[in-house]
């Protein structure tokens, strides 16, 4: 039980610091909403590929390891 409720604490504290900087403090630093917003698709689809520039993570990672490249 406690290998699960602590780190979610954790994370849950992490993202109402997170969310409270970034509507009060540092107003131009995303919440962790618009964050997820703007990457799921590089998260959910890590391979996918619109062109040269626009490459999933698992992709861009793929690219980064390959020898002799």
């Amino acid at each position: 039980m406690r290998r699960v409720v602590l780190p979610l604490l954790g994370l849950s504290l992490v993202l109402a610091v997170w969310t409270a900087l970034s509507q009060t403090v540092a107003t131009d630093l995303p919440s962790p909403a618009r964050t997820w917003q703007e990457s799921r698709r590089y998260v959910l689809e890590p391979f996918f590929k619109d062109g040269e520039m626009n490459q999933g993570i698992g992709r861009l990672a793929f690219y980064s390891c390959r020898w002799g490249s």
